[in-house]
């Protein structure tokens, strides 16, 4: 165990850093899948520019928000996805076909020639009230219990405030345990891409490591991190350097230029 590192569980589709008292922190992932607007008209831009000033306003009483985009080649899901409907096919050109596709496909991606753009968004609050003094071990389980529906709740709101900040265009897909685990796993173990010879198996090799009860660096953080002194604003694990980058403050502007015109 990491006792420098942050620990966490997953629980009902939320993640607990500490028991439901004064000072827990509770966090909710969501995947954002949004258009591309890289040749889109100046005017798509200003409205995308807007929508992520509102996206701001409508979580600024949050304890934090992360967004992390990340470039990758991981079509798996997709790719086995269609290698199941391929099983099923009765024409045998169609299915031989369809099997020559996959494998191209699966060829490339372990080559790492393909590219897929990934959003993710966490959204982080902290329980402020206290825990009483004298209390029962019944009223105080009705206590945390009421605390824990009234998280899920926020979470949901918050869900539904992102969606209509970003307008119908973007999809937003809340992350349950499972795919909470599996987002962390690779995240702190970068390495997997070059470790796995056989991507296809993923999902069982997932499900395999998956335990409810573990805790976050129990399942995902088997490496040490190690500081470096001549960049100090990150470290090092599984072999990759990490940079981090935080912000205190909500930026005056959103990129170098004079923000568009509202």
């Amino acid at each position: 165990m990491h006792s420098q590192m942050p620990n966490g569980y997953y629980c009902e589709d939320l993640i607990v850093y500490g028991g439901l008292n004064r000072g827990c922190q509770i966090t909710q992932g969501f995947e954002i899948f949004t258009p591309d607007l890289r040749h889109a008209s100046n005017a798509a831009r200003v409205d995308a520019h807007n929508a992520l000033m509102q996206l701001l306003s409508a979580t600024s009483d949050l304890k934090q928000i992360q967004f992390r985009w990340k470039v990758d080649s991981d079509y798996s899901e997709a790719l086995l996805r269609y290698q199941q409907e391929t099983e099923k096919a009765e024409n045998v050109w169609s299915k031989t076909c369809r099997n020559e596709r996959f494998y191209r496909y699966m060829d490339r991606m372990r080559r790492r020639e393909l590219r897929r753009e990934r959003l993710h968004v966490f959204l982080t609050t902290e329980i402020k009230t206290t825990e009483p003094i004298f209390i029962s071990r019944e009223n105080l389980r009705t206590k945390y219990h009421k605390e824990w529906l009234r998280l899920k709740n926020s979470y949901r709101e918050y869900g539904h405030a992102i969606q209509t900040a970003l307008g119908a265009d973007t999809r937003i897909k809340p992350l349950g345990d499972f795919e909470h685990f599996i987002y962390y796993h690779q995240f702190l173990n970068p390495s997997l891409p070059d470790r796995w010879e056989a991507v296809d198996n993923q999902a069982k090799t997932y499900e395999q490591l998956w335990d409810p009860e573990a805790s976050i660096q129990e399942l995902s953080y088997p490496s040490d991190n190690v500081s470096d002194g001549a960049r100090p604003h990150g470290f090092y694990a599984d072999g990759y350097y990490h940079a981090l980058l935080a912000i205190k403050r909500w930026p005056h502007r959103t990129s170098n230029s004079n923000p568009p015109p509202i």
